[in-house]
């Protein structure tokens, strides 16, 4: 899997030098036999993050090293960063804390590497994140139960987590509550012609 997403990854990044979407990419690629590209995006959890690096260090200490592997983690990895870059404005507003949609499931998650990465871009960012499963769990940065009340104000809109709660979004009126216009989705959930018919700027992976 984690090779699987870093092809896509790196599909993604060659697809954004061209300007065509990755997905309509993938969907043509994927309706051959036997072939299954998964979606770019952030890697979050425990196990596909964490257990490549097991086969690597066993492997390395043989004599042995495993390029692909190395590379594939190298690629996952600097997805937040490559996020973190198509960043705009100093309020962020980040939708979804999960490391999985639909679930609660905050430990380990994508979305805090990603503010890791902003933080070190720029340390005048102002992250708010909003999470439907989000109890009274403590953090080092802002959380907003309310989603429209997160979005306030901020120049930017990351979609991090694709809940299904959020395809639910009026989009209108985030429109009407930030300050700037910038959406970037994460998970490409959002259809960037209904994003941009109401006003905001569209950017994903």
């Amino acid at each position: 899997r984690d090779l699987n997403i870093a092809f896509a990854n790196e599909l993604a990044m060659i697809c954004e030098i061209y300007g065509i979407d990755v997905y309509e990419i993938i969907k043509t690629a994927n309706s051959q036999p036997y072939c299954n590209i998964l979606n770019p995006g952030l890697v979050g959890g425990h196990c596909i993050p964490m257990d490549p690096y097991y086969i690597l260090s066993e492997v390395e200490r043989r004599g042995y090293t495993a390029n692909l592997i190395k590379e594939a983690r190298r690629i996952n990895e600097a997805m937040a960063n490559h996020v973190a870059g198509m960043v705009e404005g100093e309020k962020v507003a980040i939708l979804g804390l999960s490391f999985k949609p639909d679930i609660k499931a905050f430990e380990h998650s994508h979305t805090l590497k990603l503010i890791d990465a902003l933080r070190a871009k720029s340390h005048e960012h102002e992250i708010v994140v909003h999470d439907p499963f989000l109890g009274d769990e403590e953090f080092d940065f802002r959380v907003e139960k309310d989603l429209y009340k997160a979005v306030e104000g901020a120049d930017c809109v990351i979609l991090a987590t694709a809940h299904s709660v959020y395809k639910k979004i009026n989009l209108k009126e985030i429109r009407k509550r930030m300050k700037g216009d910038l959406v970037v989705d994460v998970r490409g959930f959002f259809d960037a012609e209904a994003v941009e018919a109401k006003g905001l700027r569209y950017k994903g992976i």
